[in-house]
């Protein structure tokens, strides 16, 4: 007798059947089917909604094209979804595999104007009979899907309940998965389009959520006490009449990735999202483009605070390459931080073009905790004080404020601080550059002042390889301080450039609080006083390799070159560049090194012909066996060519081809931590 034993396959194909089998049937609703109406086929469809949502066991629901209206429950309008259903749309009611749907093409409406009578001109007209919710799901329905659905016309705008005060669209108490859908032109008190409520491990994916008026919060989504990945995502003319344009947070941790926010409008806080009372998450690879948070109401003495983002009361974000343009508030144009133990990390992005009518035209922090702006540039910002940045420290509480290899250019501040004014706290600035910034009265580049007799504050600013360069203004200087009395001020300065035709530094009221670590760069003698330490120059051009053009890179030739004090060395540069050597003053290292001072040149490094024709030769003549590092730059210091190569023996000889244009150029050799430049004529 032979015995057949079951192979791989076999046990494959007996897990998919059974996996099939566990499977929820699908249930069809077609509103212009004619059959038996029991949702077995598309023949038999379900024509109205409701019947495949009272189901109590989950199914897998799939809707055709059409307009579906919620009918009335227990003195409600809603659909309301008995189990955990999966929810599919985009159907021509033909299909017979879900992926062959389009949704852009066969629109699912389910529409909370239940008798199509809202007025395309006036928002709120004929709202009071439609909707409160258009998707009601109650706690208990975790893992509910929503998928390729258009939702428009709910109205939770009764304010004698707050569950029919919230969620125009969708009311969920339970996690959800909504994906592929529209939901525009509702409205509510809170959460006009989506509000979450203990809805745990929710997924907002691919939606698109347009022109939805929240009365209070959230003009689109409102989340309490939630946590939800939300993914490529746009929100586009939502309105709030008081807190988030288009997201509002509170107790809530979020993911925001690869979504657009555009023209979105929250009056007071957060003009796209805001994110309150102990709220944390990431928004990252995300774009906010002429969000608003209003101006300065004075008849009801409103103020909007972050026209794209707003953070307060123990909030906790990483912002991940983002992109901020055009967005306004009244203070902090594109980020606003206000309240205690706040803590912020912006790490690679971009603040273009944003304006703020008092402070802080990209970001405006008055709070305790600690916001840390790294690898970022900010560009054509404007505000009244702070063009860029202003910071507060609010009183009794401390705070710190962290800015590295950022570039900080263009900006303005109508009034004082072209880049940045600094009241109180500590801040702390490294390798980074501020660059033809302009403020109409004081403090050039950065403003520093303290308050009144009563003020017991402190104001600790530190400035370290940073470089400050091309800042004008009616009292020309680059750098202000203004003490007012009664409090604490510091500046402290290592390893800066300071170049401007104007005044580098100046004391506008009080007493100078302004010390060196030495390392420093001034163009002129107006910090002769405290420029005193180890390799602190006055009245010295620190030759840029072509300012003109805003290239703020050390040329040939320049002082600042291999000169910094080597204690207080950043570990790359702005450019993310290593220190190799001896480090160079400012943000950027050059590769030009003079192989001077702390650095030996590379003993018996020699061209063999000079001018060359065709290919640059040089010899390498020392014990030094190991890698070679070949650079060829331009005069300017622009990097032509870099070669590694290995050196053995004693005396090796090697060869580079020549640029192709005629001209001088400067051939470095770096070996260990030793290097050496040459000038090579082709």
């Amino acid at each position: 007798m032979r015995y057949y034993y079951p192979t791989a396959l076999y046990y494959t194909v007996l897990l998919l059947l059974l996996s099939s089998a566990l499977l929820p049937a699908q249930v069809y609703v077609d509103i212009d089917a004619t059959g038996s109406n029991d949702g077995s086929s598309w023949a038999d469809a379900y024509t109205d909604l409701d019947n495949a949502l009272a189901l109590t066991t989950p199914q897998e629901i799939w809707v055709a094209e059409g307009r579906y209206i919620p009918g009335p429950k227990d003195s409600t309008i809603q659909f309301e979804p008995m189990a955990a259903h999966q929810l599919y749309g985009g159907f021509d009611g033909t299909e017979s595999i879900r992926e062959v749907r389009d949704f852009a093409e066969h629109v699912v409406l389910l529409d909370g104007d239940i008798r199509n009578d809202d007025s395309t001109v006036e928002f709120l007209t004929n709202r009071l009979d439609n909707a409160d919710h258009i998707l009601f799901i109650d706690r208990g329905l975790d893992d509910l899907v929503i998928d390729g659905f258009t939702l428009e016309g709910g109205a939770a705008d009764d304010l004698a309940s707050s569950l029919h005060a919230r969620g125009g669209a969708i009311y969920s108490e339970s996690r959800v998965q909504i994906r592929n859908c529209s939901v525009a032109f509702n409205s509510a008190y809170d959460g006009a389009a989506i509000f979450l409520q203990d809805a745990h491990g929710s997924v907002l994916e691919g939606l698109i959520i347009a022109n939805n008026l929240a009365h209070r919060h959230g003009g689109a989504v409102h989340s309490v006490r939630a946590t939800f990945d939300m993914v490529g995502c746009s929100f586009s003319q939502n309105h709030a009449d008081s807190i988030g344009g288009a997201i509002a947070m509170w107790d809530s941790e979020y993911l925001i990735d690869s979504c657009e926010f555009r023209g979105n409008n929250g009056l007071s806080m957060g003009g796209a999202v805001a994110s309150l009372t102990g709220s944390s998450g990431i928004i990252s690879h995300t774009s906010f483009l002429n969000n608003k948070s209003a101006y300065r109401d004075r008849e009801t003495n409103r103020i909007g605070y972050g026209g794209a983002l707003s953070y307060s009361g123990k909030a906790r974000s990483l912002v991940l390459s983002c992109l901020f343009e055009s967005n306004e508030s009244w203070d902090g144009g594109a980020i606003s931080c206000e309240s205690d133990d706040v803590s912020i990390d912006i790490v690679n992005s971009r603040m273009i073009s944003n304006y703020a009518q008092n402070q802080g035209g990209a970001i405006r922090a008055s709070f305790s905790g600690h916001i840390n702006l790294t690898t970022s540039s900010l560009m054509e910002n404007t505000a009244l004080s702070g063009g860029a940045i202003t910071s507060w420290e609010q009183a009794d509480f401390s705070s710190s404020f962290s800015i590295t290899r950022c570039k900080i250019q263009k900006n303005m501040a109508t009034d004082i601080g072209g880049a940045l004014t600094f009241h109180s706290g500590d801040m702390e600035v490294r390798s980074s550059l501020f660059s033809d910034n302009v403020a109409t009265n004081v403090g050039n580049t950065l403003m520093q002042f303290s308050g009144g007799a009563t003020d017991t504050s402190v104001s600790n600013l530190s400035l370290t390889h940073c470089t400050i360069s091309d800042n004008a203004h009616n009292f020309n200087n680059a750098l202000q301080q203004w003490n007012y009395g009664g409090d604490v001020m510091s500046l402290h300065m290592t390893n800066c450039i300071v170049s401007t035709s104007r005044s580098a530094y100046n004391v506008r009221l009080g007493i100078p609080h302004a010390t060196s670590g030495g390392g420093n760069l001034f163009s002129d003698n107006s910090g002769a006083r405290f420029l005193i330490a180890d390799r602190d120059v006055n009245t010295t051009d620190p030759i840029f390799r072509d300012e003109d053009i805003g290239d703020y890179q050390l040329g040939l030739g320049s002082p600042a070159i291999d000169s910094g004090l080597q204690s207080a060395a950043h570990p790359v540069d702005i450019d993310s560049s290593a220190i190799i050597g001896n480090v160079d003053k400012g943000c950027y290292e050059s590769p030009l090194g003079v192989a001077t001072r702390n650095l030996s040149e590379v003993n018996g490094f020699r061209l063999l012909q000079n001018p060359a024709v065709g290919v640059i030769r040089y010899e390498l003549s020392n014990d030094y066996q190991g890698e070679i590092v070949v650079s060829l730059h331009s005069v300017t210091g622009q990097l032509i060519k870099t070669i590694n190569l290995e050196k053995g023996a004693e005396t090796e000889r090697y060869e580079i081809a020549a640029p192709e244009q005629r001209g001088a150029y400067m051939l470095q050799v770096q070996q260990g931590n030793d290097r050496s430049t040459v000038t090579v004529f082709v």
